[in-house]
Order: C-alpha cells, then structure tokens, then sequence
C-alpha cells in the first residue's frame, strides 16, 4: 500500500496585472521538462460570464524514482474574476 504524505500547501492571491497563460505554460514546461515528471492534465473547465472567466485546473504529475518508488505530485488551481 503506498504512504501519501502532503508536503506542502498554498495559496496565492493576487489583485491586478498577471498574464495567466504565460504562467501556466512556464508551471507546464518547468515540471514536464526540467524536473521530467509526466504531467496529466486531469481537469480543465472554464466558466464564462459577461467579461470575466473561473478557471478550474487539476494537474497529476509523477516521475518513476525506482522500481519500488514513485513520486506524485498533484496541483488545482482555481482562478476566480479573470478578466
């Protein structure tokens, strides 16, 4: 049976200019390619209403360690008022 531990936990709120489709290609290309995990994306919806967009995103992304282990990493993003 595997051990599931949950290292770490965050949140980041942010009021202004951010260009979200630049971070999520650069989150993408930094896990798949330097760090060389296989990322699936496991969920991508997006809701539009008048001018701004709630985007729900869950990513699981693992990289086979050994034989016997595999590291699992699972990202959600959730984006609420993008305008």
């Amino acid at each position: 049976m595997a051990d599931k531990l949950e290292l770490a936990k965050e949140k980041f709120d942010h009021a202004g200019l951010f260009d979200f489709s630049s971070y999520y290609s650069f989150a993408h290309a930094w896990l798949s390619e330097e760090k060389e995990y296989g990322v699936v994306e496991d969920l991508y919806s997006e809701k539009v209403s008048g001018n701004e967009r709630e985007i729900a995103i869950k990513w699981t992304a693992s990289k086979k360690v050994s034989d016997y282990f595999k590291l699992e990493l699972k990202f959600k993003f959730l984006i609420f008022n993008l305008v």
